[in-house]
């Protein structure tokens, strides 16, 4: 199994290559691109860990995991696109939203990365404060 999901990756990344996602905004930080991993905490005990890989075209696919404090897990698959604006980091699933979720960003030393939204665009989801951190996954996809 942990074979096939970096080959599943290598593939979805190759199909989101020739997908043009037509946003015609903003630019891609390449410091951005890459395989990214986070997880947050929610005030519940719930524990949501996550795999984002983000792509040079805009284009991102990121794969959930949920683990609830009763121990129910489930996990799941997002795609959509994300780009840089005003020194800002959008992001939409334009399965759910026209309007991007907006986050400032910054880079740590280690290789990881902070995040807080700014905009939650027009999705119920993450409205507030929210603010969680990434690293960028060592070795190949």
């Amino acid at each position: 199994m942990k074979t096939l999901i970096p080959l599943v990756i290598s593939l979805l990344l190759t199909a989101c290559a020739t997908i043009d996602h037509g946003l015609g905004r903003g630019l891609i930080d390449e410091n951005l691109v890459g395989i990214w991993v986070g997880e947050y905490k929610k005030e519940d005990g719930t524990r949501i860990e996550w795999t984002q890989v983000r792509n040079e075209t805009g284009r991102y696919l990121t794969f959930f995991k949920v683990r609830k404090a009763s121990g129910d897990t489930s996990e799941s698959v997002e795609s959509g696109n994300w780009w840089v604006e005003d020194h800002l980091f959008h992001e939409v699933n334009p399965k759910w939203a026209k309007a991007p979720h907006v986050y400032k960003y910054a880079f740590y030393d280690t290789g990881c990365l902070s995040f807080e939204q700014t905009e939650s665009g027009d999705s119920s989801r993450n409205r507030g404060r929210y603010s969680f951190t990434e690293c960028r996954k060592a070795g190949p996809p």
